[in-house]
């Protein structure tokens, strides 16, 4: 999938606002999105998922596993340095040692295919364990590539990616086919929200899938719903996405998207959607049900196709909802975001 620099910060935006506001998520920080430093005794820069997974892509096409290189200024001794490929390894493997998607502290996220491969790998021939300046560190590092551009051409691993890919584009296409709908019924709508929270059990990890904690009742129920007062609840639309909370808990949020009539500010507690849904907030519940604030970085929860800048916004909604799917899914391995409601669909 092929992303600028805008889309790429909100999609690592997306995948990581939960974990920072959870308690487990404090020591996560947003990787920066600007080059690496050029001396190559520099720090490595954690890299966001997206970054990650496009410099695996070309370490697939790279004829040469090169990690040293020596430069000589006048009248200096040779020096031993990175290769851009060397510190593009440095950055891959701190990445794997510090981001939450990748180092184990969520057990419940799947990665796509190549990351998972790499990750593997990295594991198998200990490269965070081997000082990057050492002869052993080019050595590993070209037994570790090798091995992961013979591993792309397996069987297992082209059906997996092909699965991975092909179940993304269809998210997609479903996500764009429900936006053309919306703004055909509407260009004015808003976004309201509601998270139901399901707490994970370490020992039965392995055998949950969306299946399992879709919470079947609960969600049917709402639908249900919406469905039936749709011409006074106004809502167009109804998205789900799981989203990683903590080590042991996942989130199943449900968007709303309803019509905007007029440009006034409506409270929540005014609309008639809140009225329908207030009977399943349970906050105390074995599966807690709470209305809850979108992330910040998608900014006001109102969409008009009059103001100068909505073609970003639902750019950024889309990197939001579909684009973290790309990279990693949580609970298995299906799309994370589905559309569980459309008005006038067949």
């Amino acid at each position: 999938m092929k992303i600028n620099k805008y889309q790429e910060y909100f999609i690592e935006c997306s995948l990581t606002a939960p974990l920072r506001l959870a308690e487990s998520g404090n020591g996560y920080h947003m990787p920066s999105l600007q080059p690496p430093p050029m001396p190559s005794i520099a720090p490595p820069l954690m890299l966001s998922l997206p970054q990650h997974h496009t410099i695996l892509k070309r370490i697939l096409t790279k004829q040469s596993n090169r990690v040293f290189k020596h430069i000589r200024h006048f009248g200096d001794a040779p020096q031993l340095h990175h290769t851009s490929f060397g510190r593009d390894m440095c950055q891959l493997i701190m990445t794997n040692q510090n981001h939450p998607m990748l180092n184990g502290s969520y057990p419940y996220v799947y990665v796509n295919p190549l990351t998972r491969a790499f990750s593997d790998l990295a594991k198998q021939y200990q490269l965070s364990n081997i000082s990057p300046f050492s002869p052993q560190f080019e050595v590993a590092v070209d037994r570790s590539c090798s091995h992961l551009k013979v591993s792309s051409k397996t069987r297992h691993y082209l059906s997996q990616s092909k699965l991975w890919e092909s179940s993304f584009d269809r998210v997609r296409i479903k996500y764009n086919h429900a936006i053309t709908q919306i703004l055909k019924e509407s260009g004015s709508f808003e976004l309201y929200s509601v998270v139901l929270k399901c707490y994970l059990s370490q020992s039965t990890l392995s055998t949950y899938s969306k299946e399992y904690l879709l919470f079947d009742h609960n969600l049917e129920k709402i639908i249900k719903t919406i469905k039936s007062d749709a011409s006074q609840n106004n809502v167009l639309s109804v998205f789900s996405k799981w989203e990683a909370a903590t080590s042991n808990s996942v989130d199943l949020r449900l968007i709303f998207v309803v019509k905007k009539e007029y440009s006034d500010p409506s409270p929540l507690e005014q609309s008639e959607l809140y009225v329908s849904l207030q009977p399943f907030i349970d906050p105390t519940g074995i599966i807690q049900t709470n209305w809850s604030k979108l992330p910040e970085f998608l900014g006001m929860p109102e969409y008009d196709c009059n103001e100068f800048n909505f073609g970003k916004r639902l750019e950024i909604l889309e990197s939001y909802l579909v684009g973290t799917d790309f990279y990693c899914r949580i609970v298995d391995e299906k799309p994370s975001f589905e559309v569980q409601f459309l008005l006038n669909s067949d």
